[in-house]
């Protein structure tokens, strides 16, 4: 059991519910441990009864108190046994699907404001795939990934619940680091964090950096750098231009201050966690060394 302030997980999706998936670990640990009680939201899915119970029954193998809760319309959202249980939770999970459906079934609703003030006495709030990208003050909610031209990416207020960045998931499956480029072509100021399939980013509320969790990567593009953009001068779907944009790629232990702009590299004195590799890739096929 990990006793601290607010803890925001984001998640970039397809994450196995293993028994020592350590995003698994480190959602049940921030919640409680075996003493959590979870609420399992599936509000951005439309199989929210399936997805539901596919978390509740991986998360019971933790604690004894977990519970999905179906929000398929407004009125749903103010229902008085689901506000009653969120308001003892110490941990809440949002599944993945729509963004949009979080945002409008949630917005200003009685289990909006009830989660707002649990990250305000102390709380693990996770999401994967649409719950992570709903979590940042401003959401992507469509851009195509094979076209990089003015115009291809759309975006809505999110939830607000972490400030100072913008959050992409299934990044590298869906190779979508043409959003985030355009993202920053357009708003230098603002940082955008592109989570890998299973791999997911760990903060603590106030505190100004955060640490990479999982079997793959985060890419961060940050365009505080840039030195041209002729996103102004520009047609819609029209190809841009932009120089000098910074990208990390960090893996799990590593952590980003994303005040300073600052990368903490993992110490390697300490032992090497070998991590188990996602199903999806034990059987990649070998690619010789001349195939680019």
């Amino acid at each position: 059991m990990v006793e601290k302030a607010t803890q925001f997980l984001a998640i970039g999706g397809g994450m196995e519910l293993r028994p020592k998936n350590p995003l698994v670990k480190t959602f049940i640990d921030y919640s409680g441990g075996h003493k959590a009680k979870i609420t399992v939201l599936p509000t951005a899915s439309d199989f929210g009864r399936e997805v539901g119970s596919l978390y509740r029954d991986a998360f019971l193998k933790y604690t004894d108190d977990v519970k999905y809760f179906l929000i398929d319309k407004r009125e749903d959202a103010n229902d008085q046994e689901l506000c009653e249980w969120l308001t003892e939770s110490t941990g809440v999970f949002f599944t993945g699907g729509n963004q949009l459906r979080i945002t409008t079934l949630l917005g200003g609703s009685e289990v909006e404001k009830i989660i707002r003030k649990k990250i305000d006495q102390g709380i693990m709030l996770a999401g994967t795939s649409a719950g992570a990208s709903v979590m940042s003050s401003t959401m992507i909610t469509w851009g195509r990934a094979d076209r990089m031209v003015k115009g291809n990416l759309q975006m809505s207020p999110g939830m607000g619940w972490i400030r100072g960045m913008v959050i992409d998931s299934h990044f590298v499956k869906r190779g979508r680091i043409s959003r985030l480029l355009h993202l920053v072509s357009e708003h230098p100021g603002s940082l955008g964090i592109g989570l890998a399939e299973d791999t997911g980013i760990l903060l603590t509320r106030d505190v100004s950096e955060f640490e990479v969790i999982g079997s793959r990567q985060v890419v961060v593009v940050d365009g505080r750098s840039i030195s041209h953009s002729n996103m102004p001068k520009l047609r819609e779907a029209r190809p841009f231009s932009v120089t000098d944009v910074k990208i990390h790629v960090l893996g799990s232990g590593y952590k980003y201050d994303f005040m300073n702009h600052s990368v903490t590299v993992p110490d390697d004195s300490k032992d090497i966690i070998e991590l188990e590799v996602p199903a999806e890739e034990r059987s990649l096929p070998y690619v010789p060394s001349e195939d680019y």
